[in-house]
């Protein structure tokens, strides 16, 4: 439990050093494009933790690399496989960026660094999220870079036909805006054959991207909501079940223990972090404070056999008794309702608030060792 706490918060922390950079790159190159006083002065400072020299890398190039860093820091926060994989693959392209064609010595320490980082805590990511591609997938991936490359490469071939389009980065924005049917009207075709070509891509564009995206896309979304609904169902059909508010150490170990005789188990929690845990151990688990009645009956708590408050803090334990409580009441419900006490003194009014059972870990250890000694 100890190293999946830990890998967490080494994931999160490696996920904002990546984010940052992303935000650096994109800094750098968006500040050059105001001539204003206030923006000399951050560049001015910002020269000394630049990720991307504004010469070597377009500003174009380098706001995508950005916004790409950015989504990838979210991914590693959330300890995915496949987002370190294709981070390891943009820190390489930045070192060698940095490198060539002269040395740029923070970027390249500060990339060294991070792809050190990366493969020394790469246990740390081991959460897949990768499904495997059905060839009409990869067929249509491949007919998104073909598009892709016809337009680009179409455009720059017939750049003097257009007006305002005079290089790769022309070609590609030009590909873009036409595929996106946004049309600025800033470049515009002058010829016949431009006309003609522009239409064509527009045409062989627009079809592409529709089918791909439906292709891609449309597995996922319905692997999703069979997920949602599955989910669901499941709790929908719930009876004399066991309900546990606090996936923590104790409570995952509780719900084992209960697993082994057959009792189908329910955590609450309001960490998402934490239920991620309890969901990798194949328990059911509801995202809300348990303190709420409508995270409760989500959770179906009237036909319960029982619920376990395990939570580290005595104030949400008698919350949650609290709630508990007075749902039972109010459906004449007969679930049982044991808390989780540290405090001593606090026992009184965890009874008072509705507790069957009330458990204090620091007495029980307590008497324990006592034992022990007089044995």
């Amino acid at each position: 439990m100890k190293l999946k706490t830990s890998n967490r918060y080494i994931a999160i922390i490696i996920g904002w050093l990546i984010v940052i950079e992303g935000l650096a790159n994109i800094l750098m190159a968006v500040l050059p494009q105001f001539d204003l006083s206030l923006d000399r002065i951050l560049i001015h400072y910002l020269h000394y933790v630049r990720f991307f020299e504004l010469q070597r890398v377009t500003n174009v190039l380098a706001v995508f690399i950005g916004i790409a860093f950015i989504a990838l820091g979210r991914g590693l926060a959330k300890r995915q496989r496949s987002s370190w994989r294709i981070t390891i693959g943009f820190l390489l392209f930045t070192i060698v960026n940095s490198i060539f064609p002269s040395l740029f010595l923070p970027t390249f320490i500060y990339t060294v660094l991070m792809l050190i980082l990366l493969l020394a805590c790469s246990r740390a990511f081991n959460v897949s999220n990768m499904t495997a591609l059905r060839t009409q997938q990869w067929l249509a991936l491949i007919s998104i870079i073909f598009v892709l490359t016809y337009g680009a490469v179409g455009t720059y071939l017939l750049r003097a036909q257009y007006e305002g389009l005079h290089d790769w980065v022309d070609a590609i924005y030009f590909s873009l805006v036409t595929y996106t049917t946004i049309g600025y009207g800033d470049i515009v075709p002058l010829t016949d054959n431009a006309k003609i070509f522009t239409c064509s891509m527009i045409i062989l564009g627009v079809s592409t991207f529709v089918a791909a995206i439906s292709v891609i896309f449309g597995p996922i979304f319905e692997k999703r909501l069979k997920g949602v609904l599955s989910m669901v169902s499941r709790l929908n059909n719930l009876e004399a079940h066991v309900i546990i508010f606090g996936a923590n150490a104790m409570g995952l170990h509780t719900a084992k223990l209960l697993k082994d005789q057959g009792k189908e188990i329910v955590f609450l929690d309001p960490d998402s972090r934490m239920l991620a845990d309890a969901e990798s151990a194949n328990f059911k688990v509801v995202l809300g404070a348990a303190s709420k009645e409508d995270v409760l009956r989500k959770a179906q708590l009237t036909q319960a056999q029982a619920l376990i408050c395990t939570s580290t803090s005595d104030a949400e334990n008698l919350l949650v008794v609290m709630a508990a409580h007075a749902l039972r009441l109010q459906n004449k419900a007969k679930f049982r309702i044991i808390a989780r006490i540290e405090t001593p003194e606090h026992i009184p009014f965890a009874k008072i608030a509705g507790a069957d059972e009330v458990i204090s870990p620091s007495m029980l250890m307590g008497d324990s060792i006592s034992k022990g000694l007089e044995s």
